[in-house]
């Protein structure tokens, strides 16, 4: 697996290493770990309408899920972030054996990141970020 840095492409840094080390203790990871709960901090989940710098997607990859080798689902995932794209960052996380169809089928202005999911609904398995207003915690 190869991670790269986002911290320039959301606004909460390390927030991938986060999701990568959520079993891990605080002293493997080097990392200040919070022990509270984002509500007893005043933080909520912005409604998805709200305002955001970006999205993550995740390339389709799943034979048993999509047919014919997820071609159709890859065509209309790169057609759909193609305009996403238009207004706003997107970031594309592809296993190893499928980054360089992502990178083909995308524009260059998408990032695409390896990451290993068994999964394309970004929704149940990449970060989730929480704000109070003024700042975003993930």
């Amino acid at each position: 697996m190869v991670f790269q840095d986002l911290s320039c492409f959301f606004p909460v840094e390390n927030t991938l290493k986060l999701w990568y080390n959520a079993n891990k203790k605080e002293e493997e990871t080097g990392m200040n770990i919070l022990h509270s709960i984002p509500q007893e901090d005043g933080f909520y989940m912005p409604a998805e309408f709200a305002p955001h710098e970006g999205c993550i997607l995740i390339f389709p990859h799943r034979r048993d899920s999509w047919q014919n080798g997820a071609y159709a689902a890859r065509k209309a995932f790169a057609q759909v972030i193609e305009q996403i794209a238009k207004s706003e960052k997107v970031l594309v996380c592809a296993r190893y054996d499928d980054y360089d169809a992502a990178r083909f089928l995308l524009p260059p202005w998408v990032r695409v990141v390896e990451m290993e999911s068994d999964d394309s609904w970004a929704r149940d398995v990449a970060p989730t970020f929480v704000t109070n207003g003024h700042t975003i915690r993930g």
